[in-house]
C-alpha cells in the first residue's frame, strides 16, 4: 500500500538525574565527548517506523544470530488479559517499533491499570478491555547500551490514547514516535504532538495543529510519525464524533522552522470511500524521500 508523499520544504515524568547521576546510582552507561555527539546518527539507526523517513526498512547494519540475551525489559505487562480478550488466543495489538540512535534505544512501556471484560472476550460489562484505555498509560523509556549493558535513563508518560471507534476484536493502534536530529516527537492526546528533549526526557514544546490545547479528545492521531531530513514532521489525524463516527481526516505537516499545515484528505482524494472502508489507508505512515 502506498504511503502520503511529503516535500522537503507532550506530560513528562523524567528521571532529574543527569548521565553522570545515572552513572553512580545505576549500571554504567558511556560518557559523551561532546554534546553533538548525543544527537549523530549512523547508516544503521532506526529513527522511526520503516527505518527513516523513507520507510525503506534499509540498514547497513550486519545481521547476527539470536545467541545473547543482553538485556530483558516487560514493555506491555497486560499481554495476558489481552490474549484473553482478543479471543481465539489473539493479541490484538499494535506495538511500536523500538527506536535507536547508536548507543541509545527508546521503547515502549505501558502502565496503569488493564480492564479486563467478564467472560474474557465478550466485550462485557462494556467498556472493557481494548476499549476501555482510561486507566492505561503509553510512555516512552529511554536506555543506554553500555558494553552490552542497557541502563534506563529516563521515562516520559504520555497523554495518547488509541482511537477505539471498531470493536473490541479490533487491533490497538501504534503508539509509534519519531527521532529527529535533536529531539523526540511523541503522539499525545487530541492529535497534538511532544517534542521531548533527548537528554533528560522533558517536554520542551507541544505541537497543537488544532488549537485545542490538546484538550478536544475528538481528534485522534492515527499513524506512526515521520520526521524527514530537515526535521519536518508529518502525521495522518481523524476526528470523530460522540459516536466515534469519523467526521474529518487529514494530513498535518508542522515545518522545521515552526510553521504548521494541515489539509483535508476530501481535498487530496475526491470521491474516496466512506472513511470506515478507507482506514487501512489513513493507518499508513506519511513517508518522504528528500
Amino acid at each position: 500500500m502506498t504511503g502520503l508523499g511529503c516535500s522537503t520544504e507532550a506530560v513528562s515524568k523524567s528521571h532529574d538525574s543527569t548521565a553522570e547521576a545515572i552513572e553512580e546510582s545505576g549500571p554504567p552507561i558511556a560518557r559523551y565527548d561532546t554534546e553533538e555527539d548525543l544527537f549523530r546518527t549512523d547508516c544503521a539507526d532506526r529513527t522511526q517506523f520503516g527505518g527513516d523517513a523513507t520507510h525503506e526498512n534499509r540498514t547497513c547494519a550486519a545481521s547476527q544470530e539470536l545467541r545473547t540475551r543482553i538485556s530483558t525489559a516487560v514493555y506491555d505487562p497486560f499481554v495476558a488479559q489481552e490474549v484473553a480478550d482478543g479471543g481465539r488466543g489473539g493479541l490484538l495489538v499494535h506495538y511500536p517499533m523500538p527506536l535507536t540512535r547508536r548507543d541509545q534505544l527508546f521503547m515502549l512501556r505501558k502502565s496503569g491499570t488493564y480492564v479486563p471484560c467478564d467472560p474474557p472476550g465478550s466485550g462485557q460489562p462494556a467498556p472493557c478491555g481494548v476499549q476501555n484505555n482510561e486507566h492505561i498509560h503509553w510512555n516512552l523509556v529511554a536506555y543506554h547500551n553500555h558494553r552490552g549493558r542497557l541502563s534506563e535513563r529516563w521515562t516520559y508518560a504520555s497523554d495518547w490514547k488509541p482511537f477505539t471507534a471498531f470493536g473490541s476484536k479490533a487491533f490497538e493502534q501504534v503508539f509509534q514516535a519519531a527521532l529527529g536530529r535533536r529531539a523526540l516527537f511523541v503522539p499525545g492526546l487530541g492529535g497534538a504532538v511532544h517534542v521531548v528533549d533527548l537528554k533528560h526526557g522533558r517536554e520542551v514544546r507541544r505541537l497543537d495543529p488544532f488549537g485545542t490545547n490538546g484538550l478536544d479528545a475528538s481528534y485522534h492521531i492515527v499513524s506512526p510519525l515521520t520526521v524527514d531530513a530537515e526535521d519536518n514532521l508529518y502525521y495522518n489525524a481523524v476526528q470523530a464524533d460522540a459516536q466515534n463516527r469519523i467526521t474529518r481526516a487529514v494530513l498535518v505537516r508542522f515545518g522545521a522552522n515552526g510553521s504548521d499545515r494541515m489539509v483535508d484528505y476530501d481535498a487530496l482524494t475526491p470521491g474516496a470511500p466512506a472513511p470506515i472502508a478507507a482506514i487501512a489507508s489513513l493507518a499508513m505512515p506519511a513517508f518522504c524521500r528528500s
